[in-house]
């Protein structure tokens, strides 16, 4: 069962009729779930977990694009009580002559960790250092823009923290500490990849204390 979810309006720098595309989806697969207030990224993705029936699911953002075969090699290498990140790039949604290309710039951010106060930054030294073959491994902290995890785990965790309200932002901080407090490991797939349209300037901020 596959959820499609259009939270809010794509950025401004996306010009691109994809919009109209995802409202004429007509697919029994694909389900758009309609909110009649803004309620936050949050309670809508806690919503869609009730409502999924699988025993796994992989939550992404908006606005991504993912490499072939993802979905068969994040199954593969998913462990019980675990979260499995993809590997995070930058978005090119189009060319210079504004020609839809919604692909990957190259450029990999992949282990991830928490400064002193919970935000996530980019150890990139780190993945340089490791052998190519390291397909899947442990990391300390995920963006949250793009992961697989079990149902059971996901409740177990007591799934996202609603108590931010409408607040967006920090998914990552809350899931990786969430994940290792409770004795289970947050891992990478080096080889699957998540292309994000991130925005210009982060629209939020937030501290230590609201984790």
């Amino acid at each position: 069962l596959v959820f499609f979810l259009m939270i809010r309006r794509p950025p401004r720098s996306t010009l691109f009729p994809y919009t109209t595309l995802f409202r004429s989806v007509e697919d029994p697969c694909v389900i758009i779930k309609k909110f009649p207030k803004r309620v936050g990224k949050r309670v809508v993705l806690n919503t869609l977990a009730k409502m999924s029936s699988g025993s796994k699911f992989f939550i992404l953002d908006s606005h991504c694009g993912l490499t072939p075969g993802w979905d068969r090699e994040l199954k593969k290498y998913h462990l019980k009580n675990s979260l499995l990140q993809c590997t995070l790039d930058s978005l090119r949604p189009a060319d210079k002559e504004g020609n839809l290309v919604w692909k990957g710039k190259g450029n990999r951010y992949d282990f991830c960790f928490l400064d002193p106060n919970l935000r996530d930054k980019w150890w990139l030294s780190y993945s340089k250092k490791l052998p190519k073959s390291w397909l899947v491994t442990e990391t300390m902290g995920i963006t949250g823009c793009g992961f697989l995890i079990e149902k059971d785990f996901f409740y177990h965790l007591g799934g996202y923290n609603e108590d931010f309200g409408v607040y967006r932002g920090a998914e990552g901080p809350e899931w990786s500490c969430k994940v290792w407090l409770s004795g289970g490991m947050v891992l990478l797939h080096r080889n699957v990849i998540v292309a994000h349209l991130f925005k210009k300037k982060e629209p939020y901020s937030y501290s230590a204390r609201l984790l």
